[in-house]
């Protein structure tokens, strides 16, 4: 693998933001991040005044560059605790907001890396919330953005290179073939890139299975298939990765809510319940005094930070954007 240094001005750990060594720590973790920008290039200028810093960055076409140090603390989960036990991997966008696209060619460089990291510092097999995590897991924060759709796949195929076995396919690349057994899958001309359409052509051919890329049989047609039932979405569920900040919060929060088809009041009233606060009129307060005890500590760190302050009834966001703003 080749990981490059970026050029004069801005080399190797040359910007102020980050801490040498691990405070005693042992990297367990990798920590997953999207950019939010498009030009990759940039972002080690603003960690010249903004107090961030990853170890990696993977930019559009997969060219991989170091930041920090193995050995030495990046500034990435907004988690202390965090920070000294992990290796944090930013990846540039194809795309700009709302959408933050990530192109495959940094998907799959980063399940390279992501495999070099965990055979280096004996992580062991990558398992989504055991050894490699999103952003969001540990900050209140939209970030990783549609990667987070995408930690299975980096860690299956970090594991498939590190275990010499066949990478699996990219879900972009998956075509679905319909026929009884997967030899009559050679006589077959077309094939499906939607499962659904797939499923929808077995269930018209009685005895047919759905085949994936590998082979493998996804799906099989019944005598009589049954007539699928909506599924009433686990709230008490959903609320719950909801306080645990994996949907953002504001503007983000509805938005992303609905894009996976839930009821965003139903939710938020579900994440009100599970606080313990309902929506009701509330004085006026000094959001100042509020922001100046989060600095002091008073409300803790991360999510419990977070929590803390939905649960005393004051505007999380608010609260924050003021707390970054005395901080600079």
């Amino acid at each position: 693998m080749s990981i490059s240094t970026l050029a004069s001005p801005f080399g190797f750990q040359s910007f102020p933001h980050f801490t040498a060594g691990r405070s005693g720590a042992k990297i367990d973790k990798i920590v997953i991040h999207h950019m939010a920008t498009t030009n990759f290039d940039s972002v080690p200028s603003i960690w010249q005044t903004r107090q961030a810093s990853a170890h990696y960055g993977i930019g559009k076409n997969g060219e991989i560059h170091a930041y920090v140090d193995e050995n030495n603390t990046a500034w990435h989960a907004g988690n202390w605790n965090a920070n000294i036990s992990s290796i944090g991997i930013e990846h540039c966008n194809s795309t700009g907001s709302p959408a933050w696209g990530i192109n495959q060619a940094t998907i799959d460089a980063s399940a390279k890396l992501c495999a070099d990291i965990a055979k280096r510092q004996g992580l062991g097999q990558l398992v989504p919330y055991k050894n490699i995590f999103p952003h969001s897991h540990f900050s209140a924060t939209a970030c990783p953005g549609q990667l987070l759709n995408k930690l299975q796949y980096i860690a299956d195929k970090a594991n498939a290179i590190n275990n010499s076995t066949p990478a699996p396919i990219a879900p972009s690349s998956v075509l679905y073939r319909v026929r009884k057994t997967w030899a009559d899958v050679k006589s077959q001309k077309g094939a499906f890139k939607d499962l659904a359409n797939a499923k929808k052509c077995a269930d018209s051919n009685k005895g047919y299975s759905v085949f994936d890329g590998n082979g493998k049989s996804v799906y099989t047609s019944s005598t009589s298939a049954p007539t699928p039932q909506p599924v009433k979405p686990d709230l008490t569920a959903i609320a719950k990765q909801v306080i645990a900040g994996n949907f953002g919060n504001g503007a983000d929060r509805k938005r992303n809510l609905e894009a996976k088809g839930y009821n965003y009041d139903q939710v938020q009233a579900k994440v009100n319940e599970l606080l313990g606060s309902t929506p009701v009129s509330k004085p006026a307060v000094d959001l100042n005094a509020i922001a100046d005890a989060v600095i002091r500590g008073d409300y803790g760190n991360g999510d419990t930070r977070r929590q803390r302050i939905i649960a005393a009834g004051y505007d999380y966001n608010a609260v924050q954007a003021l707390v970054n703003k005395k901080l600079g």
